[in-house]
C-alpha cells in the first residue's frame, strides 16, 4: 500500500484531486497546463546522489527558461526566508549560482558553496545538454522574472504597461472621439465605412517604443509608406473605404510587447485578432471596415476571443513546405479553370459570381505544433458521399464534369484535441451557408446545387466560431 501511495504521489492526478504530489507530479501538471495555454515547454530531469528531480523548461520569445513548479510551491521557511518564486522562469546561470547544481556542460557539480538551495537537484541529465538539444530549445541568457528578497514577494516590474489610443473617421459622421485599450472605434449596425484612422501609444513609460500602421484603401490598395505615432492613415474628402489594416510596434523595446487588433468587416462581422503587422480585414472583395479594436499587451499575453482568421483575401496563396504555409491549406478544382493554387486559413478557394462548380478539393495541415492530420469527404453529383480522404489527397472527381454538392471535414490525432476545424461553402442559389465544424455536413443534398467556393479555418478548441453557424447544410 505504501508503494502504491508513493506512486500516486508522483502523478499530476494526485496533486489535483488529493492535493499531494512530488516533483514528477508537479512537472507533468505544469506541462499539461502550459501546453493547454499554447506555451511551448517540456519536462527535464536530473539525478544527483541517487535522488531524481524533474522540472520544466518553458519557451518565451524563442528562449527556454527553467520553471520548477515544485520548489515554486513550497513554503519559504524551508529555505531560511529565501523566496521560492525565484525558481519560476530562471536561466541556467541562476541555478548554477543559487543551488550548486551544474555547470554549462552539465558535466560536474559546481565547486561554489552556496547557502541558497544548495541541496536542490537541478543538474540536467546529459540528454538535455547536447548542442542538438539546445538548437531546438535554446537556453535563456537571463532571468525572465525578478524578485526583491527584501520586500516580501514584491515583484520588480520590468515591463511597464503600455496603452494605445485611436480614433476613426466614419462616413457622414467624421472623426469620432478617441478610444483606447480594446474599446471599439467605428459604428455598429449602421453600415458606415471607415475612411481614416489615427493611432498613438499612451503612458510615460520611458521605453524606446513607437507605433506604425498602414491601411488598404478602396481603389488604391495598400499605402506605400507606414504612418507613425498619431499620423492619419486613409483618405480625406475622397469617400474611400478602408478595407484592411496592419499595425506594428517599433523601437528597441517593441519586442517586450505584442499589439493585437481586430476589425468588423462588411458581411463578415468581427474577424479574429491579428497581431504585430499581420493583415486584418479583407482584400479583393470591396468590403468596408466598419469598426476596430486595438490592444497592447506584454509579450506572451493573449486577448480573449478568436486569434487568427483575421484577413480574408480571395486567392491568398500558400506555398506548401515553405515558411508562409497556414495552419490549414487547401485548393479546389474549378469548372473550366482546373486546379487553383493553394490558399490558407479562411481565404476563399473557388470562384465568386461566376457560376462555376467545384469538382475536387485537396486539404492539408501546416505546422500546428501537434501530431495528427485532417480527413474529409465530398458529396458528388450522381455518386453521393465518397470515402474519406486525408492529408492532401484529392476528394472529388477528375475529367467527369461532376459537381461537388457538400463536404465534411474533421481533424485526427493530437491536433483534434487542440483545434476545431470550421468550414463554410457558397452553394448555388443559396449563397454562403453557415459555418460547419468537426465533421458536420456543409452544402446541400437532394437539390442538385453545385458548390462554388469554400473557406476553411482552424480555431483553438472551444473557441468562438468564425461567424454564423446556423444552417450550414440544406437537404430534402
Amino acid at each position: 500500500m505504501d508503494e502504491v501511495e508513493d506512486y500516486e504521489d508522483l502523478t499530476a492526478y494526485n496533486g489535483f484531486i488529493n492535493g499531494i504530489a512530488m516533483q514528477p507530479g508537479y512537472a507533468t501538471a505544469a506541462y499539461r497546463l502550459l501546453k493547454e495555454m499554447g506555451i511551448s515547454n517540456r519536462v527535464v530531469y536530473s539525478r544527483y546522489d541517487d535522488e531524481p528531480h524533474m522540472w520544466n523548461i518553458v519557451g518565451i520569445d524563442g528562449e527556454y527558461y527553467n520553471f520548477d513548479a515544485f520548489y515554486g510551491d513550497v513554503t519559504d521557511s524551508l529555505f531560511g526566508g529565501v523566496y521560492p518564486e525565484n525558481y519560476l522562469l530562471v536561466s541556467d546561470d541562476f541555478l548554477i549560482d543559487s543551488d550548486n547544481s551544474f555547470d554549462n556542460s552539465c558535466d560536474k557539480i559546481m565547486g561554489k558553496d552556496s547557502d541558497l538551495y544548495n541541496s536542490n537537484n537541478h543538474r540536467k541529465a546529459y540528454d538535455y545538454c547536447s548542442n542538438a538539444f539546445e538548437e531546438i530549445y535554446p537556453p535563456a541568457t537571463g532571468d525572465f522574472l525578478m524578485y526583491d528578497p527584501s520586500t516580501e514577494y514584491e515583484t520588480i516590474v520590468t515591463n511597464p504597461d503600455v496603452g494605445v489610443t485611436y480614433r476613426t473617421h466614419v462616413q457622414r459622421e467624421g472623426w469620432q472621439a478617441w478610444k483606447s485599450n480594446g474599446d471599439m472605434s467605428g459604428t455598429s449596425g449602421k453600415s458606415l465605412r471607415l475612411e481614416g484612422i489615427e493611432i498613438d501609444l499612451t503612458g510615460d513609460t520611458g521605453l524606446d517604443i513607437g507605433i506604425e500602421y498602414k491601411t488598404h484603401i478602396q481603389s488604391y490598395g495598400w499605402e506605400s509608406e507606414w504612418n507613425q505615432n498619431g499620423e492619419m492613415s486613409g483618405t480625406s474628402g475622397e469617400s474611400k473605404r478602408l478595407e484592411a489594416i496592419k499595425i506594428r510596434l517599433t523601437g528597441s523595446d517593441a519586442a517586450l510587447y505584442d499589439i493585437y487588433y481586430r476589425v468588423h468587416a462588411q458581411n463578415y462581422g468581427w474577424l479574429g485578432w491579428a497581431k504585430n503587422g499581420e493583415e486584418a480585414g479583407t482584400a479583393g472583395q470591396s468590403k468596408r471596415l466598419e469598426g476596430i479594436e486595438i490592444k497592447v499587451v506584454k509579450k506572451g499575453q493573449v486577448p480573449s476571443g478568436l486569434v487568427g482568421y483575421s484577413y480574408i483575401e480571395y486567392g491568398k496563396s500558400a506555398e506548401l513546405n515553405s515558411d508562409i504555409t497556414g495552419l490549414v491549406n487547401y485548393r479546389t478544382h474549378v469548372q473550366n479553370y482546373g486546379w487553383q493554387g493553394y490558399v490558407y486559413d479562411g481565404s476563399l478557394s473557388g470562384t465568386y459570381g461566376e457560376s462555376k462548380r467545384l469538382e475536387g478539393i485537396e486539404i492539408s495541415l501546416g505546422n500546428t505544433g501537434y501530431s495528427g492530420g485532417i480527413t474529409y469527404r465530398t458529396h458528388i453529383q450522381k455518386i453521393g458521399w465518397q470515402d474519406w480522404m486525408s492529408d492532401g489527397d484529392m476528394s472529388g472527381t477528375s475529367g467527369q464534369s461532376l459537381r461537388l454538392e457538400a463536404i465534411e471535414i474533421k481533424l485526427t490525432g493530437e491536433v483534434e484535441k487542440h483545434y476545431d476545424v470550421y468550414y463554410r461553402v457558397h452553394a448555388q442559389t443559396y449563397g454562403w451557408l453557415g459555418w460547419a465544424k468537426n465533421g458536420e455536413s456543409a452544402g446541400t443534398a437532394g437539390y442538385g446545387k453545385r458548390l462554388e467556393s469554400i473557406q476553411i479555418v482552424l480555431v483553438p478548441k472551444g473557441g468562438t466560431a468564425p461567424g454564423d453557424t446556423t444552417s450550414p447544410f440544406v437537404s430534402k
